[in-house]
């Protein structure tokens, strides 16, 4: 299911695997995701938080306002250090929808 632009509260999430297993990332210092925009292209970096403990390997953020402000594919990395680890996922993609508009 598609996400509606300019959603508030949307949590997108990602789970590091290695091996085709989840990976520990409980000790990283740094869980980011960089969001890459439809329409412009305009690349936006946010700080994620672990899900939970960071044994499962997921991590997550929660849009604000402003976050979705484009229709389109929007296309998501992870960049994370962890331990001796420091690089990036492999590129996920989510689709965001239109909003129906109505007239005064």
């Amino acid at each position: 299911m598609a996400v509606q632009k300019n959603a508030i509260g949307v949590v997108i999430e990602i789970e590091i695997q290695e091996d085709d297993a989840p990976r520990d990332i409980g000790g990283a210092t740094k869980l980011e995701m960089i969001f890459k925009k439809p329409i412009t292209g305009t690349l936006e970096t946010r700080t994620g938080v672990l899900s939970s403990g960071g044994t499962d390997g997921k991590y997550r953020y929660t849009t604000v306002a402003n976050d979705l402000d484009e229709a389109g594919l929007w296309k998501v990395q992870s960049d994370i250090i962890v331990g001796t680890f420091n690089g990036k996922s492999d590129v996920g993609a989510f689709p965001v929808e239109d909003n129906l508009e109505t007239g005064t």
